[in-house]
């Protein structure tokens, strides 16, 4: 899950008059987007200026603006909704404003479970501009429906526009095109009528060719870390924000061993491409691999003579066992990243005992020359934390038979409901069907003017047209309700395997969670894979 692109989130706050309706703006900009196809109307400031000149219209107050960039809205696992809906619970807002209903989500059952019950039951006024809807008097079953239908178009384009997106990514990188969202150190991307190449970037090509020639010459990766410390190279990370080589005198930033060693062990500057390696539902057999698709900085002899090298250096160390797996993969980021934190270990040793120490160690760093600040947290207490966690919510949903039984209990009433109005719809659809074929006949045998036939025919054709379309939706719910109901049993069965575990296992921790957030103070948020509520199937 390691990510590469910058996301980030925030929120503006701003000192007004309490008003009855303490009301709070929600935008969102998709991760899916690219600047071929990017729309301004979708922009960050175009939403929040639609929004503020309605809010002003409407004589609302403005208490903050919650911005998700890059967040898809197929999940509502998004720092800045989350806060959003903290601001509810606390008070803080108590009407939220969007665009259009897309920028709030794109699953529709849980956009309908927000609008329908969620948000009456806070007491939170509901205004999407854009689809004319204010849920001030509540909604009129017209306009339910309506909501229903376009939460439905929404959740189906953005399904079908991740399929389309993978699968041009799929087919470019097959071509050697490089899909992903900026290029590595060294790299700069040329724009191409099928996509993305990789070129060399002459600006920092003197000093990547440096730093080659000394690690081939034999020097160490801590050496050649301390010579672009000395020589004040800015980290990639910089470089590619600021553009400048050189760091200023309020970058205290500097290379470390680790980032390097990762930087020089990239195929990609021997000239190859792996791609689809940060996809973390993937194997090796699902990555693509294009070699002599872009210039390389050292032949491919050199490159596995580096790693050799490197390898070499890492054999050196005093003890005899290896390091474990690292059953955290892709799960553990400190708090508000989107990369994950790298694992390290400490070997000890003594007369008594040899062991290893594997801890996970990242850096934060706030506003522009603020102190950068450590996150850290060993595997041993993380191990705890996370399975109390897991304990916790496990007590918290009550036994797997029971929790089973009312989930399957839920299930089976959502089904019951939908089949009945399906079954009434089919009823009415039947009658006219019968109804638009009687008016067929008596307009044949002259009882009927063509003129009313024809307007008849078009209100009666039109009711079917609306029925066939609802009872398609309902059908669309069954089956959304019987793949959440699998997720959800399959996932209480894998929670149920933990009572008697003292570790969690690497198929565990990945089945039960999406992440884990690690503060500086060593807080640990857990995010589970399934989100299930205490008195039902929710």
């Amino acid at each position: 899950m390691a990510r590469t692109k910058n996301r980030y989130r925030m929120a503006t706050v701003e000192e007004m008059p309490c008003q009855a309706h303490r009301t709070g703006i929600y935008i969102r900009l998709s991760k899916e987007r690219t600047e071929n196809w990017r729309n301004k109307s979708q922009s960050l400031e175009t939403q929040e200026s639609l929004a503020r000149t309605f809010v002003k219209e409407k004589g609302l107050t403005v208490t903050k603006c919650y911005i998700d960039y890059e967040y898809s809205g197929t999940t509502f696992k998004r720092p800045a909704y989350q806060d959003m809906m903290e601001d509810v619970k606390k008070g803080v807002i108590n009407c939220i404003v969007i665009r259009d209903l897309s920028r709030l989500g794109r699953n529709y059952i849980e956009m309908g479970r927000l609008i329908d019950k969620v948000f009456p039951f806070m007491g939170v006024r509901f205004i999407s501009i854009n689809d004319n809807i204010d849920t001030l008097n509540g909604l009129e079953d017209k306009k339910s429906f309506e909501v229903e239908i376009k939460n439905l178009v929404n959740d189906l384009y953005s399904k079908d526009i991740s399929k389309k997106v993978t699968t041009s990514h799929i087919q470019k990188a097959h071509q050697g095109y490089f899909i992903a969202g900026f290029a590595p150190y060294g790299y700069q991307l040329h724009k191409e009528d099928g996509g993305n190449r990789l070129t060399i970037d002459s600006v920092v090509h003197p000093i990547m060719v440096d730093v080659f020639e000394k690690l081939l010459a034999g020097q160490s990766i801590n050496q050649v870390t301390k010579y672009l410390n000395e020589q004040k190279i800015a980290i990639p990370a910089v470089y590619r924000q600021t553009r400048k080589v050189y760091r200023t005198e309020q970058d205290n930033r500097q290379w470390r061993s680790a980032n390097l060693q990762r930087l020089v062990q990239n195929p990609t500057f021997h000239g190859s491409l792996i791609q689809r390696r940060h996809n973390k539902t993937l194997s090796e057999k699902d990555y693509i691999q294009v070699d002599d698709c872009h210039e390389a900085y050292i032949s491919k002899e050199e490159y596995q003579l580096l790693q050799q090298l490197i390898r070499e250096r890492r054999q050196t160390r005093k003890f005899t066992h290896p390091r474990t797996a690292n059953r955290y993969r892709r799960l553990v980021y400190a708090k508000g990243k989107a990369t994950q934190m790298p694992r390290y270990c400490k070997h000890f040793s003594n007369t008594k005992s040899e062991y290893d120490y594997y801890y996970f160690m990242d850096y934060l760093y706030g506003s522009e020359g603020a102190e950068r600040q450590t996150v850290y947290i060993s595997e041993e207490a993380l191990d705890k934390i996370v399975l109390d966690l897991v304990r916790s919510e496990m007590k918290r949903l009550g036994t797997v038979k029971h929790m089973l039984s009312r989930i399957e209990n839920k299930r089976n009433e959502y089904l019951k409901d939908y089949q009945r109005k399906i079954k009434n719809h089919q009823s009415i659809l039947v009658s006219l069907q019968a109804e638009r074929s009687d008016l067929y006949l008596n307009y044949r045998i002259g009882g009927m003017e063509r003129v009313d036939y024809l307007s008849q025919k078009a209100i009666i054709s039109s009711k079917i047209e609306t029925l066939s379309q609802e009872i398609a939706h309902y059908e669309a719910l069954k089956r959304q309700i019987e793949e959440k109901h699998n997720e959800q049993v399959s996932w209480i069965k894998h929670l149920a395997k933990c009572q008697k575990q003292t570790v969690l296992t690497e198929e565990l921790l990945n089945v039960l969670i999406e992440r884990i957030d690690v503060d500086v103070d060593k807080s640990v948020t857990v995010t589970f894979a399934c989100q299930i509520g205490g008195d039902g199937c929710d």
